[in-house]
């Protein structure tokens, strides 16, 4: 509820002075919070592009993991063995041996 105080910082205006006012100033405020979200958007993006160029063993290491996780699969027959054997390493030395429950195999 407006207080009496608030009706004296508009005395002289007509009401629709006074919402072009209140209007604008929520523009104002919109396109601040708009230009943080932004620039906290290109942060994030800069922080994702780092880790995605960063080696899998310094990555493995930064998590706090001495195994890093298997090379991607190149779906060649050839390369299913060592992969599945990496992948099973890799899985008893991370948390994901505590989430097997809720994975699908």
């Amino acid at each position: 509820m407006p207080s009496d105080d608030d009706d004296e910082d508009f005395q002289g205006f007509n009401s629709e002075e006074i919402i072009e006012a209140q209007l604008l100033a929520l523009q104002q405020q919109l396109a601040a919070q708009n230009a943080a979200i932004t620039q906290l958007t290109q942060q994030l993006e800069h922080e994702k592009q780092k880790m995605l160029e960063m080696p899998a063993n310094l990555l493995t290491l930064w998590c706090g993991n001495s195994t890093p996780p298997p090379k991607p699969f190149r779906f060649q027959g050839s390369d299913w063995t060592e992969w599945i054997t990496r992948l099973k390493q890799y899985r008893t030395t991370t948390p994901l041996q505590h989430m097997e429950e809720q994975q699908a195999n």
